[in-house]
């Protein structure tokens, strides 16, 4: 009777472990699988971060060149430019102007 008694506390200590396994192994396995997605997670965030830091620089280099071209279209627009736009690059010159090219 006691070799039956062992036996079932045996068998009944085998199945404990046994179903206590087909617990855990899943739970752990769900682990692993959370903490790699958790990890691919992070390393996406820290791409977009980057690439949003990035943007943000190359955003205000543009701002910062709009402003330089809106500056200079200003100064396009007027009189004085086209007139002397068009004496240095042109070569033209006003009613009554003589132009003297000196050789060297």
């Amino acid at each position: 009777m006691v070799r039956n008694q062992k036996k079932a506390q045996k068998k009944k200590s085998f199945r404990t472990r046994f179903f206590a396994a087909l617990y855990v192994l899943p739970l752990m396995l769900l682990a692993v699988l959370v903490l790699q997605r958790c990890q691919k997670n992070m390393e996406r965030a820290e791409r977009i971060e980057k690439q949003t830091k990035e943007l943000a620089a190359k955003y205000q280099s543009e701002v910062e060149r709009n402003d330089s071209l809106q500056k200079d279209s200003a100064i396009v627009d007027t009189k004085e430019y086209v007139v002397k736009v068009a004496k240095e690059k042109l070569g033209l010159v006003d009613r009554g102007e003589v132009i003297f090219k000196v050789e060297h």
